[in-house]
């Protein structure tokens, strides 16, 4: 236990907001775990109690402890209502890495975040991946893959297929990071040099995302290029406990953009862009090599709904005759402030009428690799937002998180109410060019 009391910088953290929780249980009606679970480890005040025994050594960081940091979507919606402003997420995740210090990772996360910390394999794993997921995983009319191997409540889930043609893949096999299209040239004297940042999901799952969003920016008067090696952002593995793993992304991801210009960095991912503003400043704080470019390459960074309506100032066009819901993601709404704009965009395409729901900003339950690990618990809270979404009677369902995208295909699909679920970039090139990808 060492490391935990090393940190004294968290530890105090830790304890202050421990003293500021005033166990006043606001945060109940709005934990998404603690709506199904009802037991006191599963909401906020009973987590941070135990994070600060852990963390000054007072409680064994044992399994019984990890299940329940486990557990936690790490979705802020009790940040959110907190009168005492206390920061449960970070909390939570800094046990999760005290615990991992103490026993170290699971061997499956070994083996995972050992391969996204290398890129390059990463991709070669992916794309392996790509070929063989028909052995693995039955098609269906819906468009999703259901795995032909039993295993627990996982295998009732339904999942997108990987990508037979990642993002940045041209059909030749060579990477389009770095280059040009030929709208971005027209715009080069002028317009502003946008890098793309994909992040792995929309690279291996969802590439039309990309697609769409770099037409857009294009649209918008932007040069857009990509980064020289598609890499994970490190947000998987600082929230699966593993802080050091995190901290060598951040380091890769600004030493590979060093050689790169570019005015912005733009993500159709939330929590790619929440690593790039918020994370790897944190990460890296105190390093002399990276803590000033880490806070230089924040302060340039959107989220790209965001970048649209705030800074290109972008007039959708065409013609969608659609009713839209809305779905909030944890990591733009709370985790940015980005609420608005994605809604602003979708109210302007003519023919568009957004309708809400009761409760939009409500955790989808899909919290990353929370589905896979936690398939219960993910199902039950995506079947209230499931409910929610059916009862506006809308016919398509918007987002702006490839994650949440996946999460909410399936639980419509679970309750029979099958909508197309499009990321909101997707909408607004759809009704500007008539296709999706």
């Amino acid at each position: 236990m060492n490391g935990p009391r090393q940190d004294g910088r968290l530890l105090e953290e830790v304890a202050e907001a421990v003293e500021r929780c005033n166990r006043c249980g606001t945060c109940l009606a709005d934990c998404p775990t603690y709506v199904e679970a009802r037991t006191e480890s599963a909401v906020a005040r009973g987590r941070v109690q135990l994070a600060a025994g852990i963390l000054n050594g007072e409680i064994a960081p044992d399994r019984e402890a990890a299940a329940v940091f486990a557990s936690c979507t790490t979705c802020m919606a009790c940040e959110a209502v907190c009168p005492s402003g206390v920061r449960v997420a970070r909390i939570v995740e800094a046990a999760r890495a005290a615990i991992v210090r103490e026993h170290g990772l699971p061997w499956l996360q070994t083996a995972v975040f050992g391969a996204v910390k290398r890129p390059r394999l990463l991709a070669t794993a992916a794309e392996a991946a790509a070929r063989m997921q028909g052995v693995l995983f039955s098609g269906s009319g819906d468009g999703l893959r259901r795995p032909r191997i039993p295993y627990g409540l996982a295998s009732r889930r339904a999942y997108p297929p990987l990508a037979g043609r990642p993002f940045g893949r041209e059909p030749s096999g060579s990477r389009r990071e770095g280059s040009v299209s030929g709208a971005s040239r027209a715009a080069w004297s002028t317009g502003p040099r946008v890098l793309f940042f994909p992040g792995c999901m929309v690279t291996y799952v969802y590439p039309e995302i990309g697609r769409a969003a770099v037409r857009l920016l294009e649209r918008a008067g932007a040069t857009v290029v990509t980064p020289p090696v598609a890499a994970c952002c490190g947000t998987p593995l600082e929230a699966g406990g593993d802080a050091a793993g995190a901290a060598e992304l951040a380091r890769f991801q600004l030493d590979q953009l060093d050689g790169v210009s570019f005015d912005a960095v733009v993500s159709a991912c939330p929590t790619c862009a929440g690593s790039f503003i918020h994370r790897y400043p944190r990460l890296l704080a105190g390093e002399s090599r990276y803590a000033a470019r880490a806070e230089r390459v924040a302060a340039r960074t959107h989220e790209v709904t965001q970048y649209l309506a705030d800074v290109a100032g972008i007039s959708p066009s065409g013609l969608l005759d659609v009713r839209v819901t809305y779905h909030d993601p944890c990591h733009l709404g709370r985790g940015l402030g980005v609420e608005t704009q994605p809604r602003r965009l979708l109210g302007a395409v003519p023919g568009v009428r957004v309708v809400e729901m009761r409760q939009p900003a409500r955790c989808c339950g899909g919290a990353g690799s929370f589905s896979v690990t936690h398939p219960g618990l993910s199902v039950a809270i995506g079947e209230r937002k499931a409910e929610d979404i059916l009862a506006t009677g809308a016919e398509v369902v918007a987002t702006a998180c490839p994650g949440c995208k996946l999460q909410l295909a399936d639980v419509l699909r679970r309750a029979a109410g099958e909508r197309p679920v499009a990321h909101v970039v997707e909408s607004l090139d759809l009704a500007a060019h008539g296709t999706g990808g």
